[in-house]
């Protein structure tokens, strides 16, 4: 036997007077040395359509860095992050944590009757104030209805004149209440 497992050629009339159990070995021989050239063979694709797999894979990656990059740059400059919070107390009160480009402050938007009564202005119903007080007032969804408002009118004049709307935000005079509407 050699390093490639090639026996050597002997005739078939020779094999076939070799005992029954030397034939069957050699039979399934034959066998396993087939299995084992089609199995490397496919291998071998295999490993190629991985190969260009991994490659497509590093390709799709390194465009989307690119375009994580460009759209977390755009989100950051572009896109207002509001994120409405409540001050208990005596006082009630709703303010809006707002941050456009890399400014970013707490602006007061106004007492939880007046927001709660704005909101339920705006979406047509009497819930807000008549939760108020109660064991489940919807602080919650006040303040998701509150966020998704601002942000969306906000988007919108931002849209028409964002330098504008930056400079005024650089001054602190965006008023809250003007975007809730």
């Amino acid at each position: 036997m050699g390093k490639n497992y090639e026996l050597k050629w002997v005739d078939d009339d020779v094999w076939e007077q070799t005992p029954l159990d030397i034939q069957e070995k050699k039979s399934r021989f034959g066998i396993l040395q087939h299995y084992i050239k089609v199995r490397k063979k496919r291998i071998e694709r295999l490993k190629k359509k991985i190969k260009d797999l991994q490659n497509e894979r590093i390709d799709w990656e390194k465009e989307r860095t690119i375009l994580y990059t460009d759209l977390s740059e755009f989100q950051n400059n572009y896109i207002p992050s509001v994120n409405p919070t409540t001050q208990s107390g005596n006082n009630f009160q709703w303010s809006i944590n707002l941050k456009i480009g890399n400014l970013k402050r707490k602006v007061y938007l106004g007492t939880n009757i007046n927001v709660r009564t704005k909101l339920d202005e705006i979406k047509d119903t009497d819930l807000f104030v008549f939760k108020m007080g109660t064991r489940d007032d919807l602080t919650e969804e006040c303040r998701e209805e509150i966020r998704k408002i601002i942000q969306k009118n906000l988007v919108k004049e931002m849209e028409k004149d964002y330098q504008d709307v930056y400079k005024r935000w650089g001054k602190n005079k965006l008023k809250m209440w003007d975007y809730f509407y």
